[in-house]
């Protein structure tokens, strides 16, 4: 009976041992995934700054390229203003190179009747 008890106390006294050194290394275990945990932070971290400074980028370029946009829709309704005003200038200067033609040709007659 004594050595029953001799030995139970000893089998308990190897579990609770085991279940000690289970519980080392378990906190050891938790010390490293909080390790790895702040790790994976810190990348978290520099990511989402990284995305918001290439986000502030992405804005600043959008920005460039409508303003570059509006100078271009600007500029083309200029030229279109400029083709119409030369078109207008083309036609009277016909008009008055047709005057010239019609009072020159009937200078023309004139000096030749004469």
């Amino acid at each position: 009976m004594k050595k029953a008890k001799v030995l139970m106390v000893l089998v308990l006294a190897v579990v609770f041992a085991g279940l000690g050194l289970s519980g080392c290394a378990s906190i050891g275990q938790v010390k490293q995934l909080e390790g790895k945990v702040a790790a994976i932070e810190k990348k978290v971290d520099d990511t989402e700054k990284g995305l918001a400074a290439a986000k502030a980028e992405l804005s600043k370029q959008a920005q460039a390229a409508q303003a570059a946009a509006d100078q271009a829709v600007k500029a083309a309704d200029m030229a279109k203003k400029s083709a119409e005003a030369a078109d207008a200038a083309a036609k009277k200067a016909e008009a008055a190179a047709q005057k010239c033609e019609a009072v020159f040709g009937k200078s023309m007659k004139k000096g030749a009747a004469v």
